[in-house]
Order: C-alpha cells, then sequence, then structure tokens
C-alpha cells in the first residue's frame, strides 16, 4: 500500500515565548485516519533557562472541553538545532500515538525560564489508510 501524505497546515515563525499555557495552532482533520505534527523551535535564547514544552489536545464530543493527547518533555536552550528541537506527534492506529484521530486538534506551549526569543514552526500532515 503507497500512502499519498498530503501537507495539511503550516504555520512559520510563531512567537512562542510568551509564558503559557497559548494556544499557538489548530487543526481540522475531519477526514483523516492518521496524522503527523512536527513542532521545529528555531530559536530560544535569553532568560533565565528557559523551555519550550508543546502539548497535543484534541477537542472532545461535546465541542467544548479539550483532552490532552501527548505533553513530551521541554526543550531548553541550547538544544535548537534540527536533531534536538524538534517534537513529533504521530497519532492514528499503529504509531506512537495509537489514538483515534479526532476532527479538531490543536498545539499549544508552555514556557518557562523568561526567554526574550523563542520561534517556532508547526508543520502537520495527514492521510488515510
Amino acid at each position: 500500500m503507497v500512502l499519498e501524505t498530503q501537507a495539511a497546515y503550516s504555520k512559520l515563525g510563531i512567537d512562542v515565548s510568551a509564558a503559557g499555557p497559548a494556544v499557538d495552532f489548530q487543526m481540522d482533520f475531519r477526514n483523516a485516519d492518521i496524522v503527523s505534527i512536527d513542532c521545529i523551535l528555531t530559536a530560544l535564547t535569553g532568560g533565565a533557562a528557559p523551555t519550550v514544552q508543546f502539548i497535543l489536545e484534541r477537542l472532545s464530543a461535546d465541542g467544548l472541553t479539550w483532552v490532552q493527547l501527548s505533553a513530551p518533555a521541554a526543550i531548553s536552550a541550547p538544544n535548537t538545532t534540527p536533531s534536538t528541537g524538534i517534537v513529533t506527534f504521530d497519532v492514528g492506529p499503529g504509531l506512537a500515538l495509537a489514538k483515534l484521530v479526532g476532527r479538531v486538534h490543536r498545539i499549544r506551549h508552555i514556557t518557562t525560564g523568561g526567554p526574550t526569543t523563542a520561534v517556532a514552526t508547526i508543520n502537520a500532515f495527514m492521510d488515510n489508510l
């Protein structure tokens, strides 16, 4: 089986320096079976031991409540190279987050240490099985 992955969303240069939690990106995956979301921290400077943590949440069936799916460890300076400044969420059957893909997801962040600069890019890809 060949999967034809579609780039669903891309948002460049998001300022994530504000203290969190703050919502960075909301995505609608209503027709997808699997989703991959990359949060790429491209800059993290200043402050006192600054960190950024990206959190993936899904909107529950009531349409009001956000349910946390994953909250991996925070990224700290100077880990902003592509090999260490990326957090990836793979959602779907048989993937790292073996959960059903909900219709609406969001990425939010929590920042600690008061960075003067924290910039990220978020890319999301979706596919059908």
